[in-house]
């Protein structure tokens, strides 16, 4: 046997527990990476949600003041008169 069969017989082996290592990490960070996906989404959509809240009341609160800003400009008109 020459110096360099005895070599690749120890490097083989040295090599396929490192690819095996390497899978198994690989696997781990994919199941990591699918359950930051998730909760992304989670997040988008409680944005979107925390948005359309936010839009209705704005919507409600202009509504809300101009018709106090109405009831104002009626009131005073009543005082002047």
């Amino acid at each position: 046997m020459m110096l360099h069969d005895l070599v690749l017989l120890l490097i083989i082996p040295s090599l396929a527990f490192c690819t095996a290592s390497l899978l198994g990490e690989l696997k781990r960070s994919e199941a990591a990476l699918d359950e930051m996906k998730k909760e992304l989404a989670r997040c988008q959509e409680q944005l979107k949600e925390a948005t359309e809240n936010q839009v209705k009341w704005k919507d409600r609160y202009n509504r809300e003041v101009a018709s106090g800003q109405s009831f104002l400009k009626s009131e005073a008109g009543k005082i002047y008169l």
